[in-house]
């Protein structure tokens, strides 16, 4: 009988990246705030240096402090900056939440390709173990009709499996009738038949014939003795002359 006794290693599933936060609202608005809150430093710093420069300009007499147009012209730039700031913070930091996004879809397609991998890794051992199963099932069936013929050549008490089958009832008699026997009750037809209700003639008659069948008990005038030294060596016997040890 031809083998495979391929092995294939099954690899451990990758382990899935922590998830990112879905968008709410408080989150989308605390990232504009933010970028508000950048551009605002912005036009802020300005001016302040833009303040501070004429100021010190003044004090040393290279130029006078601005009027109040020029002033409001300076701040109108300055709040123009700010805004382009503003703008510029939010493309960027939206660009960085897009390729966030981005590979956390590369990641996701990397991981469905692992698990497609470790998928395909696992049939292939589903498929061993099948193989491994359907040898062990043949195996099994040729040693079972090698242990028949042995039994068959050996024993002149040899009964085929196909050969009149024992029914379950009739042997779970058998062994109740071994049970009494073994543990120096009475087990003959009259006592067991007195005692249990349920237990006629006809029963415990067909539960005799079936031990001394087996070759467990033999029956001396008129007392039924068992021909095993233990009760495991003569449930044995019983089961193996009905095939329930070998066949179930």
């Amino acid at each position: 009988m031809k083998r495979n006794d391929t092995y294939v290693s099954a690899a451990e599933p990758t382990p899935a990246a922590p998830a990112r936060p879905a968008p709410t609202v408080e989150l989308v608005s605390g990232k504009v705030l933010d970028n508000l809150w950048g551009g605002v430093g912005v036009a802020v710093a300005l001016s302040a240096i833009y303040a501070l420069a004429r100021i010190a300009a003044a004090n040393l007499g290279v130029m006078p402090l601005p009027d109040w147009q020029h002033a409001a012209w300076a701040g109108l730039v300055f709040a123009l900056v700010g805004l382009t700031a503003f703008g510029m913070l939010t493309a960027w930091r939206a660009s960085l939440d897009e390729r966030e996004r981005q590979g956390d879809i590369n990641a996701m397609a990397a991981r469905i390709a692992d698990d497609d991998e470790y998928i395909d890794e696992l049939e292939a051992k589903v498929e061993e173990y099948r193989r491994l199963y359907e040898n062990s099932v043949q195996d099994l069936a040729e040693a079972r009709a090698a242990l028949h013929q042995a039994m068959g050549r050996n024993s002149d008490r040899y009964r085929a499996p196909e050969d009149d089958p024992v029914a379950s009832s009739v042997e779970r008699d058998a062994q109740f009738l071994l049970q009494l026997m073994y543990s120096g009750k009475p087990a003959g037809r009259k006592s067991v038949t007195d005692l249990y209700k349920d237990w006629t003639r006809p029963r415990w008659e067909a539960a005799r014939d079936l031990l001394e069948a087996a070759g467990v008990v033999r029956t001396v005038g008129n007392q039924t003795e068992p021909s095993e030294a233990t009760l495991q060596a003569a449930t044995s016997k019983l089961g193996a002359y009905c095939h329930s040890e070998w066949d179930s």
